[in-house]
């Protein structure tokens, strides 16, 4: 079975080499199995610092994709997924955020638990930080993340698009991500319209992956800085500007409550209390 790693990084060479180590290893310890071959595309979002030259030069078989203008998290894992897709009938699309470290066996697993639910569900992966506080995966219908079984798959919402683990399946029902979202309510986005279409979201045993940086508080929460500039900041392709917030909330829970959340985020941006 043919496996598509998608990957879409901005100025972040050392990061995406690290990354792209670990993605490597995973891959060896496939080899094994004998059942799967394994593609890395990987978009250069517009980056400055020699990004695609250092892939090309330290892992000269990933195929990089060079976007013509910054496009953001989303919209980046969108255009090489698109680029994927037409170049090869790929029976499974996993995304990664190229922050992440993979732990052993991480990519063995996802593929094992999609085939314990028929290929036919999408299984995402838990991502802790240093001090094992869950940072992203799989999210319950409150937004709060799943702390996931140690041995089975668990239902999930929707799910953070750090570790995403998509079947053809799906796919051919969903098609890519939405390009009207920039950073992660696209992957939230994702999950609700696979809800919508009746495809099973799970969250995979165990916690496959950790992060060494920890998302601090946006910048549009952070009252240390001016209205003028947390409002700024919430409209940026890093916040969350109204337009997407209002689509994905729609889409959501429907008109009221995407009301109350363009409401919300006016009222959480004024009055910001944390630092």
């Amino acid at each position: 079975m043919k496996v598509a790693v998608l990957i879409s990084v901005c100025d972040r060479r050392d990061e995406a080499l690290e990354c792209l180590s670990g993605v490597y290893r995973q891959i060896d310890s496939l080899a094994g199995e004998g059942r799967y071959a394994v593609d890395v595309w990987l978009n250069d979002d517009a980056s400055s610092d020699g990004l695609s030259e250092a892939v090309a030069l330290q892992f000269p078989q990933v195929r990089v994709v060079a976007s013509p203008q910054r496009l953001y998290a989303n919209r980046g894992l969108r255009l090489a997924w698109e680029t994927a897709s037409a170049a090869e009938d790929y029976d499974f699309y996993l995304w990664l955020d190229s922050g992440i470290r993979l732990r052993e066996g991480t990519f063995y697993s996802l593929l094992e638990n999609s085939g314990f639910l028929r290929h036919e569900a999408i299984v995402c992966g838990t991502v802790e930080a240093a001090d094992g506080r869950l940072l992203f995966g799989g999210r319950a219908r409150s937004g709060r993340i799943i702390n996931p079984d140690s041995t089975i798959p668990v239902p999930c919402r929707t799910f953070d698009g750090a570790l995403v683990l998509v079947p053809r399946h799906a796919f051919r029902v969903l098609g890519p991500v939405d390009q009207e979202f920039q950073q992660e309510l696209g992957a939230w986005d994702y999950g609700i319209r696979a809800a919508k279409a009746g495809i099973n979201r799970v969250v995979a045993p165990g916690i496959p992956a950790v992060s060494e940086s920890t998302p601090g508080i946006p910048a549009w929460k952070d009252s240390s800085l001016s209205l003028k500039e947390r409002f700024r900041a919430l409209g940026s392709p890093g916040g969350r500007p109204f337009g997407q917030q209002f689509t994905y909330d729609l889409r959501s829970r429907g008109l009221l409550w995407a009301l109350w959340g363009f409401l919300k985020l006016n009222l959480q941006t004024v009055f910001a209390k944390r630092k």
